[in-house]
């Protein structure tokens, strides 16, 4: 098994003067991200990964359903700009979850607002994303 602190994964983030950088995360640190992005999914839920898997929202998108015992659809490459697109995706695979910007969760939020249970927004502060029917939760780590 590994140990506590030896590299699990090496993602991709914009950094603070917006240029890529690159960040080593240890299994222990993965872990405590994991357990506490759990946001109410459970082994029921089936998610939508949307953003690529070399960047920071692989670990709320897929690594932490997949810990609680979920299922992960990895969004087509078509599909993951275009809110119509993905709201036809949501309901013909019967998605519950998803994570999404809040540019794209307020789209998608106009044109299929209820057809997906939960929708963890990612975002510096919360505001401008609103529904009665999904239940929203702003994540200050997922973008």
């Amino acid at each position: 098994l590994p140990l506590p602190d030896a590299l699990a994964l090496f993602l991709f983030v914009s950094g603070s003067d917006g240029s890529p950088k690159g960040v080593m995360v240890s299994h222990r640190s993965l872990g405590k991200s994991v357990a506490s992005h759990a946001m109410g999914r459970t082994a029921r839920d089936v998610s939508l990964a949307l953003a690529p898997f070399s960047v920071m929202a692989v670990e709320l998108e897929a690594l932490t359903p997949l810990a609680l015992g979920g299922m992960v659809h990895i969004a087509p490459n078509d599909i993951t700009e275009d809110p119509e697109l993905i709201a036809r995706y949501v309901r013909d695979h019967g998605i519950t979850s998803s994570v999404m910007s809040p540019s794209m969760a307020a789209a998608y939020l106009d044109i299929a607002d209820g057809e997906l249970p939960t929708l963890i927004v990612g975002m510096n502060r919360v505001g401008g994303i609103f529904s009665v029917i999904t239940r929203v939760i702003p994540c200050f780590a997922a973008t």
